[in-house]
């Protein structure tokens, strides 16, 4: 008991939980006194406060009635307005239901709650909690909706209803049947949401309110949902009606057409079709048509969505009512105004695609368009014609419009205009291209007599565009030529023959002719480009007859051989190696001969040039990454040859150069990973020649240096089989080989490939990049590129394997590269996702990044020492307290962290300093760590993130018994506040000296010795309070060649209380230790000045005797104990709890100390003295006072031999503390001299004044039960006096239970003075009254509970004597009055006003008198 090391818990009153939200409410009191920015930066603190803290629901509800009223009273605007809305809630956030229900609470239904009140509300309706208040919250807002009148007021209405119906509307969807729960049955949220319609409609005003409205549109859309069936098709007339009207107002398009769309939705759903629907049709589609009208404007997102909802209403009116809806859409496309027409044509193209309808209704819809375009083509362009000429779904069309399309050109023709517009096909985002349409008419022409024309049509058309490019006079002539001549051919043999004996293959070879000679004419190798991609897209997408695919593949030929660029031709051999698997003869033969061409094509190249080789295999690289399967194989086919064939080359004396071997090594090596087998085969086979062509290349250049030998050139390490889905085994083969810029090369195109939607492709990529990162990380550039890089990647959506495979790269990287990897993954902004917090735990997996990464955060927080004081917290300390933070909770580091670990720790704790210094708010959450099992994380400020890392850092390190300690001793709480931050290093260090091992305790030592005298008192403060606290260890204290005592003593001399406190903590601890006794036995005096101090010295000055006193050995240990004794009594009644319990519990140890070595007389004497001030103070509330008490009074009845009291101090609590002392006062009764009895009651006088209310009254206390328990009537009437005069000095005490057991104990004395066993006749009553009035004595002498010392008192002692002769009359006359012979006589009753002069002069002399014939002064004095 002696060494524990204890802490002045008391003192704590540093509240991080909410203590400060009374003082917000108290501003927000005031705010009308009160500056707008004051009141609005409360609200923001107060926000962060109670989304952060748990208060409980009072301090929630207080909270809440204030905002409330300030709402109310103030009405504020603006930001405050919002503010106030924030802090709603937040509150809500804890408590929905107690915001929602403040709507209705304490304010008449005539009044709109206040709007940010509403708005809160709003938003919570959709939270879950407050599903229950949906019922009667839309019940209240229905009555104070039909009183809004002001703009604001409806807005904030708007907010609460589209919370309440959208609520109601899904949890009604979701099936609850549980009305209770609910709040609101189906059928009364139907009436509601009628009744809430109707409130709209009749009671609000909505001229020139564009916002409400569009508030309202948005609410009455969900509004149908809920509302009847048959009350939603009545009102659909006076709906439309309205809806019409806002066409001449300013809202916005977007909340008509959505509204419309929901209402025909519900009408769909609940299958009304009746006559007031179907009366409205024109109405509808006529607003419909006119939202369409509307432009659209693709960056404004309610633009873009109107066209989508207005064709989405046209899709469901048409479901609903095909045949009328048919009818309106033909005759708007009749209308005059060509927006209409317009607009009903790109109904008619939408809706027909998807709604099935019968091909009479069809060939009815496309009669009217064509009507329409050859009645007045106006409204629609010949450009915008073929372009709907060429749709796809327009086939059933294309006769008519083909043939209208080719009057309007040869009508241009006539009138001498262009036939084909120039600008045409320099708009392919409009319109059809020219070569989509020269594709298209030809493809049409395959099939003649299809619907009779279509042949015809098709070339007619075709013949009346040319030329087909006007822009180019040559093109316009050779085509122009051509077509006037070749297109009537080919009519006239569809002339000549039928659709049965007409040859396909023959008419076939015909087109495909003309598309030769066209192209032969046209001659243009950037308008041929584009015709190749038409083709190749008519290949993959559109045709699905082969007869037809073989078709384009034989226009493809053609087009290959006209074209004479070595781009096109590119083209042309992409589009070979991108071909499907299909058995087309037309397409196998010309594949078999461009494979083999291109593969004797680049042998060839490479003979030639050797140098070359890369750049021919990376032609492959387009294919080498397509996403189809085919392509990759046949690509990897030719890379496998072209390697292979290199790799057989005997003359390696022309050196074969790979200058982006990076690059390409990724290229292949991603392909060993790939889905098909047959291209990881193809894969590792091209890998391994690539490897034997690096091998050879090495053999000869370290021959001609004369360093090879023939271990290298043994063969069996590296094969193809080992390369076969082995990218790490790539990765390492190939390492050796790569300079600095291609390692970079390979590790960021490997990069690329992580995005790669192929699992294994992806992960290929990062088994890549992270096998060259840990084999050659160190010599890698660009490494903030590549870091940025991965970085973005992780962000991504990746596979979950290819994830962690790339941050075990990164942890490579960071461990090769921690100068710069750590600083910039500091840099990010705070707090961290899940991504970059997965990639600090696993720099925590890997001993040497661990070490590594460790010793940079160290460095960045050991810079804190010479950091300059600036007013912004800087975040890259914060940064590495999240990062530690995270590195730590895993549990693979523990070796890396106990090579660390002191210098770790330090550092952190400095850290920890530093924060709690900068008194960062709790709103700047930095960490969050995720809850368990998917519960919502634990989110960290700056101060709880940095004592989280010291928790860490002793866990790591394995030392949970620390942890364990300083949760016991509120060391984290100590350590979060500044002021009694380096009492928890001590508490911190105490925890390390009982759980470590010597030698960590003197690495310690060493790292804090440096920082003792620091011109920083942070780091000072830190160092002293470790170093005082490492004394308490034995080895530490005793280390040789340190002078401890010489240095604490120094801290004792410092102004500052820390220092002078730390250094008294040194000083308890080096006492604890033999070897030092003779030299802190010196040391007492000065301990004794510090006990008239600040608390904390005072307690720590005290433990410093205490630990003197009981590790001291021989007999001398009496001595000292009796020269502080009398220093250590008042405190034992010192008004501050800490000092009386640490003054209590200090004498405790030094009392059975003493005993030790049976204490003489005179010490004795000093510790009977300590026995009235423990009882009376045993008397308190407070458990930790009554304990020490306790404990000191058993140690003190072992000292003085009581053991009968043992164990009645030995276990008390509060609740017997009084039966305590009455036990205590009658052994002293019974057992105690007089004097003995005397000297306690004159110390418990002293408690009479003291401040503290519970010493007065147990020093009352003590006295009456002395008094109950000793023959007053044996007592000195002097003595008898000085008690009663004692008690009246406190008669009128402030505390009323005091003053009644003062009057109760003095009627107690007069009572027990006055008492006679035998009756005394009057003369004698007289004899005696006369003999205490002269000097002569009286026969019998009384006992003295006070002993007297005399001296000369002059005419006092004539007034005494005086006195007592009155007194004595005063008495006779008392008798002489009584009545009752049988009434024994009562002696002692005092005049009042007497009595207090005389208690006032005993007082002001502290003078006694004794009843002998010389005058003599009183004064109490010690006898034991």
């Amino acid at each position: 008991m002696a060494g524990s090391s204890e802490t002045a818990e008391g003192d704590l009153e540093c509240d991080i939980s909410g203590g400060n939200v009374e003082t917000f409410m108290e501003t927000l009191q005031l705010a009308g006194q009160l500056p707008a920015d004051d009141v609005l930066q409360t609200l923001k603190l107060l926000e962060v406060k109670i989304l952060n803290n748990k208060l409980g629901i009072t301090v929630y509800q207080k909270v809440t009635d204030v905002i409330v009223n300030y709402l109310r009273t103030m009405k504020p605007e603006g930001e405050l307005e919002d503010m106030c809305t924030a802090v709603l809630l937040a509150l809500g956030s804890h408590f929905p239901g107690m915001i929602v229900i403040k709507l209705w609470d304490k304010l008449p239904v005539q009044n709109v709650p206040p709007r940010s009140l509403l708005v809160a509300v709003g938003k919570l309706s959709l939270c879950q909690g407050t599903v229950a208040y949906i019922g009667v919250t839309w019940e209240y807002i229905l009555r104070v909706l039909r009183m809004a009148q002001e703009e604001n007021d409806m807005l904030a209405l708007c907010h609460v209803l589209y919370g309440l119906v959208i609520s109601a509307q899904k949890h009604l969807e979701l099936g609850a049947d549980d009305d209770e729960i609910m709040g609101i049955t189906k059928e009364a949220a139907s009436i509601k949401a009628y009744h809430t319609f109707r409130v709209f409609f009749n009671r609000w005003s909505l001229k020139n309110k564009d916002k409400v409205t569009e508030q309202v549109l948005v609410i009455i859309g969900h509004l149908f949902s809920l509302m009847p069936p048959s009350k939603l098709k009545n009102e659909v007339k006076r709906l439309t009606r309205w809806l019409m009207t806002l066409k001449s107002t300013k809202v916005t398009p977007f909340y008509i057409s959505q509204c419309i769309c929901q209402l025909v939705g519900a009408l769909a759903r609940s299958d009304c079709r009746g006559i007031n629907v179907e009366s409205q049709l024109e109405n509808i589609t006529g607003i419909l048509f006119n939202q369409l009208s509307e432009e659209v404007n693709n960056s404004d997102p309610n633009s873009v969505k109107n066209h989508s909802l207005t064709l989405k209403a046209f899709h469901i009116l048409t479901k609903l009512y095909s045949d009328q809806v048919v009818f309106l859409i033909r005759k708007t496309m009749e209308s005059k105004d060509p927006a209409k027409a317009v607009s009903a044509l790109q109904v008619f193209m939408s809706v027909f695609e998807e709604v099935p309808q019968t091909e009479k209704l069809q060939r009815e819809v496309m009669h009217s368009t064509i009507i329409v375009i050859q009645d007045n083509l106006k409204p629609v362009s010949l450009p915008k014609l073929i372009t709907l000429v060429c749709e796809p779904g327009n086939t059933l069309a294309f006769v008519p419009l083909s043939k209208t399309a080719t009057e309007m050109a040869l009508k241009a023709r006539a009138l001498g205009q262009f036939p084909y517009l120039s600008s045409f096909h320099l708009m392919p985002t409009q319109f059809i291209s020219p070569q989509k349409l020269l594709t298209h008419l030809v493809m049409f022409s395959r099939k003649p007599y299809r619907e009779k024309e279509f042949g015809t049509s098709s070339l007619r058309l075709l013949h009346a565009l040319h030329p087909i490019t006007s822009l180019h006079p040559v093109i316009n002539s050779n085509v122009g030529q051509l077509w006037m001549k070749a297109i009537p051919q080919m009519l006239q043999i569809l002339d000549d023959h039928t659709e049965k004996n007409l040859s396909q293959k023959k008419w076939d070879s015909t087109l495909l002719q003309f598309l030769n000679q066209s192209l032969v004419a046209i001659d243009d190798d950037n308008w041929l480009e584009h015709l190749v991609k038409v083709v190749l897209e008519r290949i993959r997408y559109f045709s699905d007859d082969e007869a037809e695919k073989g078709f384009l593949y034989k226009f493809f030929g053609f087009t290959l051989r006209t074209s004479r660029s070595i781009k096109l031709v590119k083209i042309m051999i992409s589009s070979i190696l991108q071909t499907a698997h299909e058995k087309l003869q037309e397409r196998k033969d010309l594949f078999k001969e461009t494979l083999q061409s291109l593969q004797r094509l680049m042998e060839a190249l490479i003979v030639e040039m050797p140098t070359r080789i890369q750049n021919c295999l990376e032609f492959l690289d387009t294919w080498l990454n397509s996403q189809k399967d085919n392509e990759r194989e046949r690509a990897m086919w030719c890379a496998a040859r072209i390697l292979g064939f290199t790799a057989k080359m005997k003359n390696f004396e022309r050196e074969i150069e790979f200058p982006r071997l990076g690059r390409l090594v990724r290229l292949l090596a991603l392909r060993c990973r790939d889905p098909v087998e047959n291209i990881c085969f193809l894969s590792s086979q091209a890998v391994y020649n690539l490897y034997c062509i690096l091998l050879q290349q090495k053999k000869m250049e370290r021959k001609h240096q004369g360093l090879w030998t023939e271990e290298e050139g043994k063969p069996g390490v590296y094969s193809a089989n080992v390369f076969y889905n082995n990218t790490s085994e790539i990765a390492k083969a190939f390492a050796e080989y790569f300079t600095q810029i291609q390692l970079t090369t390979l590790v960021l195109t490997a990069m690329e490939g992580l995005t790669d939607s192929r699992a294994k492709v992806s992960l290929a990529a990062a088994q890549l990049m992270g096998a060259v990162m840990e084999e050659r990380g160190r010599e890698m550039i660009k490494i903030e590129e590549i870091v940025e890089g991965i970085m973005e990647r992780l962000n991504m959506q990746l596979e979950p394997s290819t994830k962690e495979e790339t941050l075990r790269a990164m942890c490579s990287l960071a461990g090769n590269n921690t100068h710069i990897v750590v600083p910039m993954l500091l840099n990010r902004p705070l707090p961290w996702d899940r991504t970059n917090l997965a990639l600090w735990k696993l720099f925590g997996t890997r001993r040497e990044t661990t070490i590594n990464v460790l010793q940079l955060l160290i460095d960045i927080l050991e810079k804190l020492r010479s950091r300059e004081e600036t007013t912004e917290m800087a975040s890259q300390p914060v940064a590495v307290a999240c990062a530690l933070c995270e590195m730590l909770s895993g549990s693979l580091c523990q070796e890396a962290i106990q090579e660390l670990y002191p210098r770790l720790l330090l550092a952190v704790l400095c850290h920890l300093y530093w924060v709690i210094e900068q008194n960062a708010p709790q709103k700047m959450v930095v960490f969050s760590k995720d809850g368990w099992q998917g519960n919502k994380g634990k989110p960290f400020d700056p101060t709880s993130c940095a004592l989280e890392v010291v928790k860490l850092v002793l866990l790591a390190a394995a030392y949970e018994g620390v942890v364990v300690y300083a949760d016991q001793h509120r060391c984290w709480d100590l350590l979060s506040c500044p002021k009694f931050y380096y009492m928890g290093i001590m508490e911190l260090t105490s925890g390390l000296v009982k759980n470590c091992k010597p030698a960590v305790l003197h690495q310690i030592l060493n790292l804090v010795r440096n920082l003792l005298s620091s011109v920083k008192d942070r780091q000072k403060i830190l160092a002293r309070a470790f170093y005082a606290q490492l004394l308490w260890h034995r080895s530490v204290a005793e280390t040789v060649a340190q002078d401890f005592l010489s240095r604490v003593i120094k801290w004792l001399k410092d102004p500052n209380l820390i220092m002078k406190e730390v250094g008294l903590r040194g000083i308890s601890n080096l006492a604890l230790h033999p070897g030092q006794s003779e030299s802190l036995k010196s040391l007492v005096p000065f301990l004794l000045s510090c006990l008239q101090n600040e608390v904390r010295v005072t307690v720590q000055a005290v433990k410093s005797l205490r630990n003197i006193i009981c590790h001291r050995q021989g007999e001398d240990t009496k001595v000292v104990f009796g020269s502080i004794s009398r220093h250590l009594r008042p405190l034992i009644s010192d008004e501050r709890d800490q000092v009386r319990i640490s003054t209590m519990s200090a004498l405790g140890h030094m009392l059975c100390q003493v005993n030790k070595f049976k204490p003489g007389p005179v010490l004795r004497r000093e510790i009977y003295s300590f026995l009235v001030p423990l009882l009376l103070n045993f008397q308190d509330n407070n458990p930790e006072v009554v304990k020490a008490c306790g404990g000191a009074l058993t140690e003190w009845t072992k000292v003085i031999g009581w053991s009968s009291l043992t164990k009645t101090f030995q276990h008390t609590t509060l609740s017997d503390h009084i039966q305590v002392l009455k036990e205590t006062c009658n052994y002293l009764a019974s057992t105690c001299e007089k004097q003995l009895l005397g000297e306690f009651l004159s110390q418990s006088f002293d408690f009479l004044k003291r401040s503290q209310s519970f010493q007065r009254a147990a020093a009352v206390y003590f006295i009456g039960l002395i008094v109950k328990k000793i023959n007053m009537s044996h007592i000195h009437e002097d003595d008898v006096w000085q008690l009663q005069s004692a008690l009246r000095s406190v008669k009128n005490d402030p505390v009323e239970s005091i003053q009644t057991l003062v009057h109760t104990t003095l009627k107690n004395i007069d009572h027990l003075v006055n008492a006679r066993p035998v009756r005394t006749s009057r003369l004698s009553q007289l004899s005696t009254n006369f003999f205490k009035v002269s000097p002569i004595k009286t026969p019998k002498r009384k006992k003295r509970l006070f002993k007297i010392v005399k001296r000369e008192r002059g005419d006092d002692n004539q007034k005494k004597k005086v006195w007592n002769w009155l007194r004595g009359i005063h008495s006779l006359n008392d008798q002489h009055k009584g009545s009752v012979n049988n009434t024994p006589l009562e002696i002692g009753s005092f005049h009042k006003k007497s009595t207090q002069s005389q208690s006032q002069k005993s007082e002001s002399s502290s003078e006694e008198t004794e009843p002998v014939q010389k005058p003599v002064s009183p004064r109490v004095t010690i006898n034991i």
